[in-house]
C-alpha cells in the first residue's frame, strides 16, 4: 500500500502479494472547496466465471460505507451494508456504491457467471470459449493430454495428467 497526499487530493493504491493492483481509491476536492467526489467501490475478484462458488470482497476508500445488491438493482443506503466477504453459488450481478461524508459514489458493477458442466460433445459444438467438462485422460504428450467422456474427445493444451485420470 502506498499513498500520495496533498491538501486537495489523496491517491491510495493497495497491491496484492503477487504485485497486482487490488484497489485504487482517489479522493479530491477543488481548490474552491467544491464537494468532493467519492470513488466507486472495487470488487475482488472483478467480473469473472467460476465453477462451484466464489468469495467476493468489496473495498472503497478509507472511511466509506459500502452498500450492495445481488439482484442487479441499483443500491442505495437502504441496501445491504458490506461488512465482510460473501460467497455466491449462482450467476450473480453485484452492484455497489460507496458513501463517504454523505456523498455517494456512482454505481460499480461486476458480473459473475457460474459455468455449468457440459459434455465434451456440447463443448465442441459451442466452439471457442470457456467451458466446464469432465473426462478421462486417454493419452498424454509433452504439455497436455487428450480426454474423453463417451460423447467425444478434446485436447487440453496445458496441464499434466496420467492416462486413466478423471479430470475436470
Amino acid at each position: 500500500t502506498f499513498e500520495v497526499n496533498s491538501e486537495i487530493s489523496t491517491i491510495k493504491v493497495d497491491m496484492t502479494k503477487r504485485g497486482y493492483i487490488a484497489s485504487i481509491a482517489i479522493t479530491y476536492a477543488t481548490e474552491d472547496g467544491a464537494t468532493p467526489v467519492t470513488s466507486k467501490p472495487i470488487f475482488t475478484p472483478s467480473s469473472c466465471t467460476f465453477e462451484e462458488s466464489l468469495e467476493i470482497a468489496i473495498s472503497a476508500e478509507d472511511g466509506a460505507a459500502i452498500y450492495y445488491t445481488l439482484d442487479g438493482t441499483t443500491p442505495s443506503t437502504e441496501s445491504t451494508e458490506f461488512a465482510e466477504n460473501f460467497t455466491i453459488e449462482e450467476t450473480t450481478t453485484v452492484n455497489a456504491i460507496a458513501v463517504l461524508d454523505g456523498v455517494e459514489s456512482s454505481v460499480a458493477s461486476a458480473e459473475y457467471t457460474k459455468l455449468e458442466a457440459k459434455t465434451i460433445e456440447e463443448v465442441i459444438a459451442a466452439g471457442v470459449g470457456e467451458a466446464l467438462t469432465t473426462g478421462t485422460v486417454v493419452a498424454t504428450y509433452n504439455s497436455g493430454f487428450l480426454m474423453g467422456d463417451g460423447t467425444g474427445h478434446i485436447l487440453v493444451y496445458r496441464g499434466k495428467a496420467n492416462i486413466g485420470d478423471v479430470v475436470k
